[in-house]
C-alpha cells in the first residue's frame, strides 16, 4: 500500500520538529560544557533547534501549497 506524498510530508513535521529541538539542546549543552556554561549553551542550542524545526515546517507547508496549486497532491 502506497501512502500519498502529502500525508508523508505532514508526518515528517511530527518527527523532525522534536528531533531538531532535542539535537539542538544536546549539542548546545555539550558545547556549553566546554566553556563551563552548559545551561546557557543548552538554551542557545535549544533555540537553534526550535528555529530549525520551524524552518522545516515552513518548507513542508511551502511544498504542500505548491503541490495544491498545481493540482498534484499525489506526486511521486
Amino acid at each position: 500500500m502506497r501512502l500519498p506524498r502529502h500525508l508523508l510530508d505532514v508526518a515528517t513535521i511530527g518527527l523532525v520538529f522534536p528531533v531538531a529541538s532535542a539535537l539542538g539542546f544536546l549539542a548546545g549543552r555539550a558545547i556549553g560544557g566546554w566553556f563551563d556554561a552548559a545551561n546557557a549553551g543548552a538554551l542557545i542550542g535549544g533555540l537553534f533547534g526550535v528555529a530549525a524545526g520551524f524552518y522545516n515546517v515552513y518548507q513542508v507547508v511551502q511544498r504542500l501549497t505548491a503541490d495544491e496549486e498545481d493540482g498534484d497532491t499525489d506526486r511521486r
